[in-house]
């Protein structure tokens, strides 16, 4: 954040991942909005939560698939159902106005068929291969979607690498990789199809470039703007993980709109951290490209960001480099037994965001039995159990001006020491 512009700054988060924060034991804030007086107006302006990475594998009841017969598998099972229910059902109970995700909501390694199942088609040639995505995309996106739908929460996702097939991308990696590269574009519609109406849903979207449909801007509220950030760009031989120069005078756009408009705050989601190094868990562990050194960077610092939410590496680190946005690196692994959630809520000039966890108990399942994934080396082979109930692992408080009243455990635990 660019300190000195007094009572101008505005709050901006950008959404790579996700991360949550707590309202516990708040100072006093900015001399205009005591934290005493902010609290004593009970209800806050606005609570969202941020979830990426929940999954990272694919979960639908598929026995309503083109090939699907009572001999084949199933990507669910009513004990695994039960566990998402209760987690949904958890995150609903905090009430929030908005769920963001910033990114991976699927497993994705979709138009390959290691057992021969059959369920979304034959996948022997390309044009084959293409239509099982677009076949695994309407079972496992619908019913994502579905579920925050029947909780009547709006839903506002960004694009993850597994959205994406997953990473590597090009030739010379193996007939997938090259697969996923030279198809990039079919993926990323099969996601866009469901969660922005191929770009239709949002008035602001970058017109005219690869991201037309995949980044977007809308208001949470009055004085909340939520950007929401494709950063995967496909080049000859990959695809890396950095906005395009036309995205990025788009966004630039958007936050000098924001500047103008005199908006409180910003929220900016996209997938990958660009501080490091962050805590990893289970991940391959992408990185933007350039990290603080990037374009991105220096276009969200120059236009006093103040949070920077990413996801990808399954794991907590809060990043507080000087005169920059903080950066909040989260998520966790459900079928691990590991479920986080940031929840952030809004009072006027003052947001206080904690991060919760959900702890699960794996169970084992009978022999032959998994929860099936297009690529089998990815099966689940066993159940998880939650319990109803988080516990917060860390909490937050800052203030319009980028003053940070207080920080609890993930948030005042520095990485690496």
């Amino acid at each position: 954040m660019v300190r000195g512009e007094p009572m101008r700054t505005r709050v901006l988060i950008v959404l790579l991942g996700c991360a949550v924060v707590a309202s516990a034991g708040v100072a006093p804030s900015d001399a205009q909005a005591p934290a005493a007086a902010t609290a004593a107006r009970g209800s806050p302006d606005l609570t969202f939560v941020s979830m990426p990475d929940t999954f990272n594998s694919d979960h639908a009841d598929v026995s309503d698939a083109i090939g699907w017969s009572p001999e084949s598998p199933n990507s669910i099972n009513p004990a695994y159902q039960a566990a998402i229910d209760t987690f949904f059902d958890d995150v609903a109970a905090l009430s929030p106005q908005a769920v963001l995700v910033a990114g991976d909501t699927v497993e994705g390694h979709w138009g390959r068929d290691t057992a021969g199942t059959g369920i979304f088609g034959p996948v022997s040639t390309v044009a084959e291969r293409r239509l099982a995505v677009v076949r695994a995309a309407r079972q496992y996106y619908g019913e994502y979607r579905e579920r925050w739908r029947t909780r009547e929460i709006p839903l506002y996702p960004a694009m993850g690498d597994h959205e994406i097939g997953d990473n590597p991308w090009g030739p010379g990696r193996g007939w997938y990789a090259a697969f996923k590269h030279a198809n990039l574009g079919l993926f990323k519609a099969q996601w866009a199809r469901f969660f922005t109406d191929s770009g239709r849903r949002f008035g602001r979207h970058p017109r005219g470039t690869a991201f037309d449909t995949t980044t977007y801007a809308t208001m949470l509220d009055d004085e909340v703007l939520l950007l929401s950030l494709d950063v995967f760009r496909k080049t000859p031989r990959s695809v890396v993980a950095s906005v395009g120069r036309k995205q990025l005078a788009w966004v630039e756009g958007q936050l000098k709109r924001a500047r103008r408009l005199g908006l409180d705050w910003v929220v900016v989601q996209g997938h990958t951290p660009v501080v490091g190094p962050v805590r990893q868990e289970l991940s391959s562990g992408l990185m933007y490209r350039k990290g603080v050194r990037s374009p991105l960077w220096r276009t969200l610092r120059r236009y006093d960001v103040d949070f920077y939410l990413a996801g990808e590496v399954h794991a907590n680190t809060v990043s507080r480099p000087r005169d920059a946005p903080i950066q909040v690196a989260h998520g966790g692994l459900f079928r691990r037994g590991k479920a986080t959630v940031l929840e952030a809520r809004v009072f006027g000039r003052r947001m206080d965001l904690r991060l919760l966890r959900w702890e699960g108990e794996i169970v084992e399942q009978p022999p032959g039995q998994v929860i099936w994934q297009t690529d089998t080396t990815r099966n689940i082979n066993w159940d998880v159990v939650y319990q109803a109930g988080p516990h917060s692992i860390g909490g937050m408080s800052v203030t319009r001006s980028g003053r940070v009243l207080s920080a609890t455990g993930v948030f005042d635990d520095p990485f690496p020491r």
